[in-house]
């Protein structure tokens, strides 16, 4: 099971902690390319939008506070702390 944390920063992007710069075609393509399902990047990236932060989590389900982004693959869920 993997998790790849997703957060922005003022406009700037990282991905577990990597800085991808303003660029969220970059990280599309990135979370793509490492086998995130289209409608996972999708919702992560509105999470990211509304509130900074997102986890996707392949091969399971994450525990979160929003029910709508669950589906059987994955989810994108908000971090607390």
């Amino acid at each position: 099971m993997r998790t790849i944390h997703v957060y922005r920063a003022a406009r700037n992007y990282f991905v577990d902690g990597i800085y991808w710069g303003d660029d969220e075609e970059g990280v599309r393509f990135y979370l793509r390319v490492t086998g995130v399902p289209t409608d996972a990047i999708t919702k992560a990236l509105e999470q990211v939008a509304q509130e900074g932060t997102a986890l996707i989590q392949q091969g399971g389900l994450v525990a979160g506070s929003k029910p709508g982004l669950r589906d059987a693959s994955s989810q994108a869920c908000r971090e607390e702390g």
